[in-house]
């Protein structure tokens, strides 16, 4: 076995369950304030936010939406199965594996399965590679399949660390002020026009 192979094995094993601690501890400590727009549904619906941070709004969707069965499109690369295996432990999210550039299609039937039973979908329509902030469609055709259903959150920390990634992944520091910013939407078309309304009202609350 390849080098690569046994640290990713172990990596597998040790980063999530410390991952999920540290998200639950740093959370504890926030002072949360919520700006909401709109009423959520009290059916399923598509919730999104950008890759960057999801550090803390996995977290902040559970808060608001405790009885739901949860999946989160996930991207299939290592760094995926880990955020896959931390969101099961933190926040009690499942995941369906795939991304706009593999297995698109079938993440994509998967997701409309899941909401025609009933159950939430979260993606990052920036993941799992960017561009940063960028809106790929797929979130809309889900949203479609749930009657239109659609719900932002995008959170802005006051004190924070950022990573030197493709997402310029945020972590709040311990006792920051982190704002919440949730916006429930009613769509009725999912062309582009309304792709890119949905995205420049993301990037209006995003460090």
């Amino acid at each position: 076995m390849r080098a690569k192979d046994i640290y990713r094995k172990i990596g597998k094993l040790v980063i999530p369950p410390i991952g999920a601690l540290l998200m639950r501890l740093l959370y504890s400590t926030y002072k949360f304030e919520y700006s909401i727009e709109g009423k959520l549904p009290d059916r399923n619906c598509v919730f999104v936010g950008w890759h960057g941070e999801l550090f803390v709004n996995p977290l902040v969707y559970r808060k608001f939406r405790k009885r739901y069965k949860t999946y989160a499109v996930i991207s299939h690369h290592f760094d995926g199965e880990l955020i896959a295996k931390t969101l099961q432990l933190a926040g009690r999210i499942n995941s369906l594996r795939g991304s706009s550039k593999k297995g698109a299609k079938a993440v994509l039937l998967q997701a409309i399965k899941q909401i025609q039973k009933g159950n939430d979908i979260i993606l990052t329509p920036d993941g799992p590679r960017g561009p940063r902030h960028s809106f790929q469609p797929g979130a809309l055709a889900i949203a479609k399949r749930a009657e239109g259903n659609l719900v932002i959150i995008t959170m802005r920390a006051h004190k924070y660390w950022q990573l030197k990634s493709w997402d310029q992944f945020v972590i709040p520091k311990p006792f920051s002020k982190v704002e919440i910013f949730m916006q429930a939407l009613q769509l009725e078309s999912f062309d582009e026009e309304t792709a890119a309304m949905v995205q420049q009202k993301m990037i209006k609350y995003a460090n």
